[in-house]
């Protein structure tokens, strides 16, 4: 009961990153075009990636460990060590960007073929989890006729961080979808309307997939696991779709100071965290809940801080920026 419970937590949890590359589609699939300005960005995203790759490591070495000079600059182009690995977040999203002209065709040119596409890889990705447990509860063995499909015909989905790409196409393809809705139904009916279902579907979801996995294995999932689970995809698009229809809705001044901090915040605490749980040491036991609970407290308002305080300074704030 326990693991279940874990798993229903962690599902709603795990659905941070997912958004934030369904919010990406959302952004991008529905605009125009501009190839010379998406190259740019792209070339200065990937700058960006070694440049705070050579900073991160820098600023761990008192923390962490020294490192010898052939190998400070041998692990900035790698994730090896784990000192940097938090930069897998902007490497999918290179990834996604070198391709993104080719989607962004066929999403212009032939919804019908971008939505095909779409449907299969959300099957092979996200789907993935639904076969495997299917074929662990029924005992029927059919995972090699569902790998050697993907890895034969669809290889693009054939990787853990193929969840990436799902996800930024099925968030531009539900702000299209919506876009056309909305000028069927009124808007205010329309939210209603779909947050409650939203909210029913994350609730029963939650459940139903709890019981599912539970009962397919001991389920142990953590944030970092839960990305490519169908139940964390359902709550995603029910999420996506609350948040799109009430994009009219009022923000306050306060969510909107620690959402220009998020980018900063982002690539700046994966070395103070390492600061921090030095200095908790000192007082607390590692790894249990007040020690998990202040290093993350401390290390969310000290990156803050430093976020806000670098996004003050005139051009070096583009370090913070994509």
């Amino acid at each position: 009961m326990a693991q279940k419970f874990n798993y229903f937590i962690n599902t709603f949890i795990s659905c941070c990153v997912p958004i934030f590359f369904a919010v990406n589609g959302a952004l991008l699939l529905n605009k125009p075009l501009n190839l010379k300005k998406h190259v740019k960005k792209t070339i200065k995203i990937i700058i960006l990636i070694y440049f705070w790759s050579a900073i991160t490591l820098l600023l761990q070495m008192p923390a962490l460990g020294k490192l010898s000079l052939k190998d400070y600059f041998t692990y900035i182009f790698s994730s090896l060590l784990g000192y940097n690995n938090h930069l897998w977040f902007l490497t999918q999203i290179v990834m996604i960007y070198i391709m993104f002209p080719l989607f962004k065709y066929l999403f212009d040119k032939s919804k019908k073929y971008y939505f095909a596409l779409m449907c299969l890889g959300i099957f092979f990705t996200l789907g993935y989890s639904i076969v495997d447990s299917f074929c662990i509860i029924t005992g029927f063995e059919i995972m090699h006729i569902f790998n050697y499909i993907r890895n034969t015909y669809l290889p693009i989905f054939d990787s853990y961080y193929s969840f990436a790409l799902v996800y930024f196409m099925v968030g531009g393809f539900i702000q299209y979808k919506y876009k056309f809705i909305r000028e069927k139904i009124n808007v205010k009916k329309l939210y209603k309307i779909i947050f409650n279902i939203s909210m029913v579907v994350i609730i029963i979801g939650m459940m139903v997939f709890s019981y599912f996995y539970g009962k397919a294995r001991n389920v142990g999932d953590n944030v970092w696991c839960g990305y490519s689970y169908s139940s964390s995809f359902i709550i995603v698009c029910c999420l996506m779709l609350m948040g799109i229809v009430n994009d009219n809705q009022k923000h306050t001044k306060a969510i909107s100071i620690i959402s220009n901090q998020t980018m900063g915040i982002y690539l700046l605490h994966f070395f103070i965290q390492s600061y921090v749980h030095l200095l908790l040491e000192l007082f607390l036991t590692p790894y249990v809940f007040p020690f998990t609970g202040l290093k993350v407290t401390i290390t969310l308002i000290l990156s803050f801080i430093l976020s806000f305080g670098i996004n003050k300074i005139k051009y070096v704030n583009q370090l913070l920026k994509l």
